[in-house]
Protein backbone atom coordinates (compact mmCIF):
# COMPACT_ATOMS: atom_id res chain seq x y z
CA UNK A 1 0.00 0.00 0.00
CA UNK A 2 2.74 2.62 0.95
CA UNK A 3 6.72 2.57 1.07
CA UNK A 4 7.08 6.18 3.33
CA UNK A 5 8.44 7.11 6.63
CA UNK A 6 6.53 9.06 9.28
CA UNK A 7 9.55 11.36 10.87
CA UNK A 8 10.03 11.64 14.49
CA UNK A 9 10.10 15.05 15.39
CA UNK A 10 10.71 16.93 19.03
CA UNK A 11 7.78 17.59 21.06
CA UNK A 12 8.47 21.28 20.75
CA UNK A 13 8.42 21.20 17.05
CA UNK A 14 4.78 18.58 16.98
CA UNK A 15 3.59 21.38 18.94
CA UNK A 16 4.39 24.33 16.98
CA UNK A 17 3.19 22.18 13.62
CA UNK A 18 0.01 21.10 15.47
CA UNK A 19 -1.19 24.65 16.05
CA UNK A 20 0.31 26.52 12.36
CA UNK A 21 -2.14 23.94 11.15
CA UNK A 22 -5.04 24.62 13.50
CA UNK A 23 -4.52 28.20 12.57
CA UNK A 24 -5.97 27.24 9.55
CA UNK A 25 -9.54 25.98 10.98
CA UNK A 26 -11.07 29.35 9.95
CA UNK A 27 -9.71 29.54 6.47
CA UNK A 28 -10.64 25.85 5.47
CA UNK A 29 -14.09 26.59 7.28
CA UNK A 30 -14.85 29.19 4.53
CA UNK A 31 -13.58 27.46 1.90
CA UNK A 32 -15.45 24.30 2.54
CA UNK A 33 -18.69 25.95 3.21
CA UNK A 34 -19.39 23.95 6.71
CA UNK A 35 -17.11 24.05 9.82
CA UNK A 36 -14.34 22.55 10.18
CA UNK A 37 -13.29 20.76 13.85
CA UNK A 38 -10.41 19.57 16.10
CA UNK A 39 -6.63 18.80 14.17
CA UNK A 40 -5.55 15.82 14.61
CA UNK A 41 -1.69 15.42 15.95
CA UNK A 42 0.22 16.26 12.07
CA UNK A 43 2.82 13.82 10.73
CA UNK A 44 5.98 14.55 8.67
CA UNK A 45 5.83 11.78 5.73
CA UNK A 46 9.65 11.86 3.84
CA UNK A 47 9.77 9.82 0.46
CA UNK A 48 13.16 8.87 -0.94
CA UNK A 49 13.51 7.13 -3.97
CA UNK A 50 10.99 4.20 -4.70
CA UNK A 51 8.79 5.22 -2.26
CA UNK A 52 5.13 6.14 -3.20
CA UNK A 53 1.63 5.72 -1.16
CA UNK A 54 -1.07 3.75 -3.84
CA UNK A 55 -4.50 5.42 -4.01
CA UNK A 56 -6.23 5.32 -0.86
CA UNK A 57 -8.60 7.16 1.02
CA UNK A 58 -8.05 8.95 4.97
CA UNK A 59 -10.50 7.23 6.69
CA UNK A 60 -12.49 4.25 7.58
CA UNK A 61 -15.78 3.40 8.62
CA UNK A 62 -13.86 0.25 10.64
CA UNK A 63 -14.95 1.37 14.85
CA UNK A 64 -11.80 -0.89 15.55
CA UNK A 65 -10.04 2.64 14.41
CA UNK A 66 -12.03 5.88 15.88
CA UNK A 67 -9.46 8.16 15.51
CA UNK A 68 -9.15 7.32 11.30
CA UNK A 69 -12.40 7.03 11.39
CA UNK A 70 -13.43 11.11 12.80
CA UNK A 71 -11.24 12.27 9.85
CA UNK A 72 -13.41 14.79 7.82
CA UNK A 73 -10.99 17.16 5.79
CA UNK A 74 -6.78 16.25 5.11
CA UNK A 75 -4.08 18.91 4.87
CA UNK A 76 -0.78 18.68 2.96
CA UNK A 77 1.92 21.24 2.92
CA UNK A 78 4.27 20.19 0.64
CA UNK A 79 7.75 21.15 2.54
CA UNK A 80 10.36 20.23 -0.59
CA UNK A 81 9.90 21.79 -4.11
CA UNK A 82 9.57 19.14 -6.96
CA UNK A 83 11.39 19.15 -9.73
CA UNK A 84 11.06 21.18 -12.85
CA UNK A 85 10.01 18.46 -15.71
CA UNK A 86 13.51 20.02 -17.43
CA UNK A 87 15.78 19.33 -14.84
CA UNK A 88 18.20 16.58 -14.54
CA UNK A 89 18.06 14.66 -11.52
CA UNK A 90 21.17 13.92 -11.26
CA UNK A 91 22.02 17.65 -10.83
CA UNK A 92 19.40 18.90 -8.53
CA UNK A 93 18.97 18.79 -4.99
CA UNK A 94 15.11 18.55 -5.14
CA UNK A 95 12.79 15.20 -5.54
CA UNK A 96 11.48 14.08 -8.54
CA UNK A 97 8.33 12.15 -8.97
CA UNK A 98 6.08 11.79 -6.27
CA UNK A 99 3.27 13.64 -7.58
CA UNK A 100 0.22 13.90 -5.42
CA UNK A 101 -2.65 13.17 -7.28
CA UNK A 102 -6.64 13.38 -6.34
CA UNK A 103 -8.97 11.02 -8.03
CA UNK A 104 -12.31 11.83 -9.33
CA UNK A 105 -13.64 8.17 -9.03
CA UNK A 106 -14.42 6.71 -5.54
CA UNK A 107 -13.96 3.27 -6.52
CA UNK A 108 -11.09 1.21 -7.17
CA UNK A 109 -8.21 2.48 -9.95
CA UNK A 110 -8.99 1.64 -13.21
CA UNK A 111 -6.94 2.45 -16.51
CA UNK A 112 -9.44 5.52 -17.90
CA UNK A 113 -9.69 7.30 -14.09
CA UNK A 114 -9.14 11.01 -13.43
CA UNK A 115 -6.65 12.11 -11.21
CA UNK A 116 -5.78 15.79 -11.13
CA UNK A 117 -1.93 16.29 -9.68
CA UNK A 118 -2.09 19.11 -6.94
CA UNK A 119 1.82 18.71 -6.11
CA UNK A 120 3.19 22.04 -5.29
CA UNK A 121 6.57 23.87 -4.53
CA UNK A 122 7.61 24.21 -0.84
CA UNK A 123 4.53 26.28 1.30
CA UNK A 124 2.09 24.87 -0.95
CA UNK A 125 -1.00 23.13 1.11
CA UNK A 126 -3.61 21.63 -0.50
CA UNK A 127 -6.36 20.27 1.43
CA UNK A 128 -9.19 17.95 0.48
CA UNK A 129 -11.90 15.81 1.65
CA UNK A 130 -11.05 12.34 3.66
CA UNK A 131 -12.86 10.91 1.63
CA UNK A 132 -10.84 11.72 -1.56
CA UNK A 133 -9.16 8.66 -3.27
CA UNK A 134 -5.58 9.88 -3.30
CA UNK A 135 -2.02 8.88 -4.19
CA UNK A 136 1.69 9.75 -4.05
CA UNK A 137 3.93 8.40 -7.16
CA UNK A 138 6.96 6.77 -6.53
CA UNK A 139 9.67 9.27 -5.78
CA UNK A 140 12.88 9.03 -8.31
CA UNK A 141 15.35 10.56 -6.95
CA UNK A 142 15.88 13.08 -4.27
CA UNK A 143 13.88 13.38 -1.24
CA UNK A 144 10.19 14.73 -0.89
CA UNK A 145 8.95 15.91 2.09
CA UNK A 146 5.47 16.38 3.39
CA UNK A 147 3.56 17.49 6.75
CA UNK A 148 -0.37 15.97 6.75
CA UNK A 149 -2.68 16.68 9.17
CA UNK A 150 -5.99 15.67 9.60
CA UNK A 151 -9.52 17.48 10.27
CA UNK A 152 -12.40 16.00 12.23
CA UNK A 153 -15.69 17.13 11.58
CA UNK A 154 -17.86 19.24 13.98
Amino acid sequence: MRNTQAMRLPQATRKLLAGRFDALRTELTAWFGRPVGACQPPDILSYGPGSFFRPHTDTTNDPLHPQIRARDLTAVLFLSDPQHPDNNPAQDERYAGGRLLLHRSTGPATETDEAMDVTGPAGTLVAFPATTRHEVTPVTAGQRLTAVAWYTAT
